[in-house]
Parts: C-alpha cells; structure tokens; sequence
C-alpha cells in the first residue's frame, strides 16, 4: 500500500481574505457604489451583505453555546427531522369531509385538519350535532392520529361534543392528540372583538383549559397565529414580534386566572405562515425558538426545563396567482422546504388552486405529494437542522432575534398586545 501525505490539501493554497474578496467585488463594480449594489436593505429593518465567512460567527451568541436558547435554536428533535404532513380538510358536509380524510390519511399525510369555515353544516342551522360529529371522524382513529380542528369560536361546542365520543367509543382519553386553534387575541386582531365580546374572555378561557386539561392532558388549545400577519403582508419581524406579544398575553392573563405558567405554555401551538423569502423564512423559525426561550426565561427565570415552542406552518396566500395556478406549486416547494429545514414539527401546504375558494381532489392529492416527495425523495426529514453553522443563515437568524424582540420589547412598554393593538400601536408598525 502506498503511503499518503497526511498534509492538508488547502495548505498548498494561499489564504483569501476578506479583504480580497471585497476589492475583487469593488474591482467587478467598476465604480458602482457598493452600498447601493450589493447592500440589501431588508423590510425586516437590517441590512444583508453579499457575503459572509467563518469570522462572521465570532461574537454570535447562539452558535456553540451549552444553553436552553442554543438548544432551541438547533431544534428539539436529535436524531431526524421527522414532521408530520398534514392535509386541510374543509368541512361543509361531514360525510364529504370525512370521505377526504380518509383518503389524506390513506395517501401518506399523518393528520388532518379540518376547517369549519362555515355557521351550517348540511344546510343545518346548528353548527354541528353529535351525529355530524360522528360522521365526520367515522373510521379514524383519535388515538393514533393528530387531528386539528381550524375551531375558533366553536372550540367551547366541538370539545363537548368530544367529551361525548369518548364516552361513548370508550377512547383513552390520555392517548387523544388533537390540537384545536383557540385564539381570542387573535380573533380580536381580524373581527374587532372577542369571541363572547366581553372582558370576561380570559376567565371563561382559563375554566375550559382547567376541564380540558383534566380529561385530555395530550390536547392542545390554544393557537397564536402568525398566518395571520404573513398572509397580510407583514414582514418576518413583525411576525414573531406580533406572535410572541400574543403568547405574553395568554401566560400572563390565564396565570391571573389561576393556570400554571408551564401549564399555559405547553397548550399553545405557533401557527407560522411561511412565504417564498426562502433562506429568511428558514431563519425565521430558528429564531422562533430562541424567541420563545428568552419570553419563558422572563416568565420562568430559574427555570432549566425547555418547553418545546410548539410549531405548525402553513402556506401562505398572499403571494398565490389566481391567473397562473401552477406556478403556485414551484412557491409552495420552496416554502415548504424552508418550514422544514427551520424545524416545523407539521406542515400544511395549502392546494395550488386554494385561492380560488374550492379545492379539487388532484389540486389536494399534490398538495400532499409534495411533502411526500420532499421527505421520501429528497430526505429532509434525515438531518436535524441542516442549515445550522451555515454562515448566512446563522446571521440571518441573529438579526431577525435581535430586530423582532426590539419590536416585542416596544408593544410591552405599550401596556402589552391587547392594549397597543386597542390603540393603534400594531396597525401602525403594519404599515411601516
């Protein structure tokens, strides 16, 4: 056997300095103002170089650090970056609706949310009887598959009509998982008002948590949506600035009411809107996470425990043609693959024609191949946080940290979300 040169190769090469590389840019310019050219002013308040290095890691206090924050960074999972596919299911008519569940599940995804976007159900004037229900679930198992419920102000009524299916299937209420999207902050955001239209939102919340709690302890309540803002066209700062205001709301006004700080935070669920900025929206997530450390640790200051942010990402429509469909789909790869690679532990990607209002069976059959593709083909559920050490991404994340808890900072010297929001604080950073 020859023997070979344990030498470094790179050795045998000169060193290129940053230096170099920024009068070789200067040189290509030819006289051009290299702040105008090759400076991005970005919406979300920083400016992005044309090129990072190594060095551009020194002082960053989220990269190779023992921490709860650079745990939560990297992301919670250690061996994969498994998530669960999740497929939209509108329900107009139970047994329809349950007809496209059974089929989602059976193509590949692992759960299914079901949106009531509508007061009747099978031209019935009540929202939803418990025959309805049961027709809706018929030959899905709630023990073994994630079920989220788009409820809103009809959480209250589909939990009733839960604690009846499981006394009558005999379910194990400690293995159910289902995640409603129970958001009156955020409900205040879109309509103006409350779901009961009174202050007294908090306390009536704080009681259904208590009596979900002690039957279900696998089910998840609350719902921040951040959707909400990206598919309004907000930035990425506004996003989680905005979504962690909210959750600061919920911990510190269901803990006046008697719930248990950990108590709160693990019933909360992010809902993320993630748009087509690709590289910012992987950041956006792993910011997320830090985000939502340091809010615990101002909550919870002696606290060494981490509670998961607990992360679903949908799609956005904004940014969705009406004219040229298809092209919808190269947007929501790429959107779908930045849920991912953040961290998302569950996606959504909408159908291409949901823009329209009605969705077809093929539009939600690629819906679903998409992820399937991604996870099976190109294998991005393999590597846990494969954007971490990336130069760029790394600095990304740590200016969209430092600009979205500015922003956070300055709605709690507001008095808080409810109260900047009242007084038009929100509304006008929107339109910044």
């Amino acid at each position: 056997m020859l023997e070979t040169d344990t030498k470094n190769l790179f050795d045998e090469f000169p060193a290129v300095t940053t230096a170099d590389w920024e009068n070789a840019i200067l040189k290509e310019l030819k006289g051009a103002g290299y702040e105008k050219k090759m400076i991005w002013k970005t919406s979300e308040g920083f400016d992005v170089k044309p090129f990072y290095r190594n060095e551009d890691l020194e002082g960053n206090p989220y990269v190779n650090q023992q921490s709860n924050r650079q745990s939560a960074l990297r992301g919670y999972k250690t061996y994969s970056n498994n998530w669960e596919i999740s497929q939209e299911i509108p329900v107009e008519n139970p047994v329809d609706a349950n007809k496209l569940a059974l089929e989602a599940l059976s193509g590949g995804a692992d759960s299914v949310t079901f949106v009531f976007r509508k007061d009747k159900i099978s031209g019935k004037s009540t929202f939803l009887k418990l025959t309805d229900f049961l027709k809706l679930i018929e030959n899905i198992n709630l023990e073994t598959t994630t079920i989220r419920f788009e409820s809103g102000k009809k959480t209250t009524a589909l939990i009733s009509l839960l604690k009846e299916i499981v006394k009558q299937k005999k379910l194990d209420s400690q293995k159910l998982k289902i995640i409603f999207n129970y958001d009156p902050i955020g409900y205040l955001t879109i309509k103006g008002n409350y779901y009961l239209n009174n202050e007294n939102i908090f306390a009536y919340s704080a009681t259904m948590l208590n009596e979900v709690i002690e039957q279900f302890p696998n089910i998840k309540l609350l719902g921040i949506n951040g959707k909400y803002f990206n598919n309004a066209g907000a930035t990425i700062t506004h996003e989680l600035a905005y979504s962690l205001a909210i959750a600061s709301e919920y911990l510190s006004l269901l803990s006046e009411n008697g719930i248990d700080i950990k108590t709160v935070a693990n019933q909360i669920t992010f809902n993320f809107g993630v748009g087509s900025n690709y590289f910012m929206e992987i950041a956006k997530l792993r910011s997320a996470r830090v985000l939502w450390e340091k809010l615990l640790e101002a909550f919870l200051p002696q606290n060494s425990e981490i509670i998961p942010m607990n992360i679903h990402c949908i799609t956005t429509d904004w940014n969705k043609s009406r004219y040229d469909h298809y092209s919808n789909l190269l947007r929501q790869t790429t959107e779908a693959m930045s849920a991912i690679i953040g961290g998302t532990q569950s996606l959504t990607v909408r159908p291409f024609d949901a823009v329209f209002g009605k969705t077809g069976e093929f539009s939600q059959r690629l819906a679903r191949n998409l992820q399937i593709i991604l996870k099976e083909e190109a294998h991005l559920d393999k590597v846990a946080d494969a954007a971490g050490g990336s130069y760029y991404i790394e600095n990304l994340t740590k200016k969209i940290i430092a600009q979205s808890w500015k922003l956070f900072l300055e709605i709690e010297e507001k008095g808080g979300y409810i109260k900047a929001f009242k007084d038009g604080f929100i509304q006008e950073k929107a339109n910044c």
